[in-house]
Formats: structure tokens, sequence, C-alpha cells
């Protein structure tokens, strides 16, 4: 069922409350602190809305949510 969990996050957007340096880093979703690693492998700053694109085991990766600025 872990596995399941992590599946289920896929889509969810949320804001990064520390910086993915050289694309790595960690994120805490809900009660857990799970690995993260941007899809492009490209650092993201602390405050970018992500997205949860894939699950890797334990490893979520993200991609950058354009703003609506840029969109």
């Amino acid at each position: 069922t872990l596995n399941l969990r992590g599946q289920s996050y896929i889509g969810r957007r949320l804001t990064l409350g520390e910086n993915l340096r050289e694309g790595r880093g960690r994120i805490q979703l809900d009660d857990t602190w799970w690995l993260a690693e941007s899809e492009t492998g490209e650092a993201i700053a602390a405050g970018a809305r992500v997205e949860i694109v894939a699950v890797e085991s334990a490893l979520l990766k993200l991609r950058l949510v354009p703003t609506e600025d840029s969109a």
C-alpha cells in the first residue's frame, strides 16, 4: 500500500518549502518527508509551485508549474 500512496500523489500541486539544489532535495507532503527531484534536473527555488508527475519508489518527480504571468 505504500507504493499506492505515492501513486495517489501524481498530479498534486504544492509550493516548495525548500530549494531543490541541482534538481534534488526533499519535500514535506502531509505528514511525511519525501525525496524529490525535478523532472529536468534543474534547480527550483523554495516558494515555487510544482506538480508531482511521477513516483519512483520513495522519490517524487516534480515539474515546475508556470505562473499565470508567463502562461
